[in-house]
């Protein structure tokens, strides 16, 4: 049985582009989301730990910064803003690498079969 090395390799590329356009397009923002929500859980205690009488409007500045940091990460505004990048991310830069890998890969056959002796 002989082994297809492009078919594999094909394959292999084609579950990686797949994994990484799944975390550009969703887990990416997500983990941005709870990023913005422990920094808020912090500036939450560190105004709660502060008394010095303005509490209130660290509460309210905190809050307005989360909103801000939040809703830019939010699917539906993150695709707005970021989708040339996201296009980018998920197209350009797999593309790039695949060729980088295969252009590699044909190099180190060429230098590999140098080293055989031509059987006569």
């Amino acid at each position: 049985m002989a082994v297809n090395i492009k078919r594999g390799f094909n394959r292999v590329y084609i579950l990686l582009a797949a994994l990484w356009a799944f975390y550009c397009v969703l887990l990416f923002p997500l983990q941005k989301q709870a990023y913005a929500t422990r920094e808020f859980d912090q500036n939450i205690l560190m105004c709660q730990s502060n008394d010095d009488g303005h509490m209130r409007q660290c509460l309210d500045l905190v809050k307005e910064s989360w909103l801000a940091e939040s809703r830019q990460w939010e699917l539906r505004s993150y695709y707005k803003w970021a989708w040339p990048l996201l296009l980018l991310a998920v197209i350009a830069l797999p593309v790039i690498v695949y060729g980088c890998a295969r252009g590699a890969a044909t190099l180190a056959l060429w230098v590999w079969n140098g080293f055989r002796v031509a059987s006569s």
